[in-house]
């Protein structure tokens, strides 16, 4: 196992910021930028023959099956979390009167379009309203009927910090065979995944915040009975089961096995390349190590900011926190601009978000992070 400070030093961000906007994007380290740069100079000297990316694509795949939990022909690679919902949302076997359920207050907007874009194939997305910082299962349950074929849900809320109780969740979809659709952006990475533990229908990430990569590549994962019933809407090359890159297939059409046959054109090898790096990384320190860590600075985040009298947003519970904390102060003064100013000024990275100024961990955040944070909001507060 990787010690955590040991892994501060690999993230050179630390020597000018307080980094706390994972939730928006991860900082680069060192070893992915090391990755990133190889790939770079290999590329450059024409040394890489398409083949040894192909193999590197198939060892990256076995990595995130590991993280995940997964079999390896369940993982797919897209270009971000919106071309993973939607590869998931439009495949689908929909009939006219069947709905769909998705609470927008919780989602981002790209686990919401894509849902309500059905609505022109004659399906209902029924909008669940948001009591609090999570949708709870009993809430789902009195949504849903003998027609709803679809959950959408965030694992984490960007906007509230929430973390759904997926494994209520899944065993309500299941018992009532129901596809339950996980955004799971803001959880992989950092919050512990096991998709044979708490099975999902379909979960999908860009590898940008907890995955420690770049933009441009996401992870798509389907359980393989599942993924084998569905068509994709869009087809290519990788999504066929055939020999060589350049083969097409005969008059009968062979889907590729399990999230494969969502895959579109080549890949991003360079962010696969980085995302190698980045998994080796979260496989050495685990998940599990990796919850547990930010969620106890994620309570002392929330314990700290209640003590300085500003309002938290998000669930102050253990079964409901994340490693996401959403602030604001009562009576909105300062204002969540003033807030983000003052951060700004005392070098803390951050993000406001609808419900307030948001601060987020990961494995590379400490205890002297928090107390930069909350020292810097004394200040504020006077």
């Amino acid at each position: 196992m990787a010690d955590l400070a040991g892994i501060r030093a690999d993230f050179p961000t630390f020597r000018e910021f307080t980094y706390l906007d994972v939730a928006a994007r991860c900082p680069l380290c060192n070893r992915v930028r090391g990755a990133i740069e190889a790939f770079l100079d290999d590329t450059q000297r024409g040394a890489y023959t398409k083949p040894r990316w192909f193999e590197k694509v198939e060892q990256v795949r076995g990595k995130v099956a590991r993280l995940v939990g997964a079999d390896v022909d369940e993982i797919a690679f897209v270009k971000n979390t919106s071309e993973g919902i939607n590869a998931i949302a439009t495949s689908l076997p929909w009939r006219e009167g069947d709905n769909a359920i998705v609470c927008p207050d919780l989602e981002h907007p790209n686990n919401v379009y894509s849902w309500l874009n059905l609505r022109r194939r004659g399906v209902e997305v029924r909008i669940l309203p948001l009591k609090g910082p999570v949708v709870t299962p009993q809430e789902v349950a009195a949504a849903a009927d003998g027609k709803t074929r679809a959950v959408a849900v965030s694992a984490v809320s960007f906007t509230t910090g929430g973390r759904m109780d997926v494994d209520a969740l899944s065993a309500l979809c299941r018992e009532r065979g129901i596809f339950l659709f996980m955004d799971a952006v803001q959880s992989l990475g950092i919050m512990a995944t096991d998709v044979k533990k708490t099975p999902v229908g379909a979960m999908a990430a860009a590898t940008s915040k907890g995955l420690l990569g770049l933009y441009g590549l996401g992870v798509l994962y389907c359980r393989k009975e599942r993924a084998e019933s569905l068509a994709p809407t869009y087809l290519a090359r990788f999504g066929v089961q055939v020999e060589g890159e350049e083969h097409i297939q005969g008059a009968e059409l062979v889907l590729a096995r399990g999230s494969r046959r969502f895959e579109v054109g080549n890949y991003n090898f360079l962010a696969i390349h980085a995302l190698d790096a980045a998994l080796d990384l979260l496989l050495e320190v685990g998940t599990d190590v990796i919850e547990t860590h930010v969620l106890n600075l994620a309570r002392h985040t929330a314990e700290g900011l209640l003590s300085l009298g500003y309002q938290v947003v998000s669930p102050v519970d253990d079964r409901s926190r994340s490693h996401v904390v959403v602030f604001r102060s009562p009576g909105g003064r300062p204002t969540n601009e003033e807030i983000s100013g003052h951060l700004d000024a005392h070098k803390i990275r951050h993000s406001v978000r609808r419900n307030g100024v948001r601060v987020s961990f990961h494995a590379y955040n400490q205890d002297e992070d928090v107390q930069k944070l909350l020292s810097a909001l004394a200040k504020l507060r006077g």
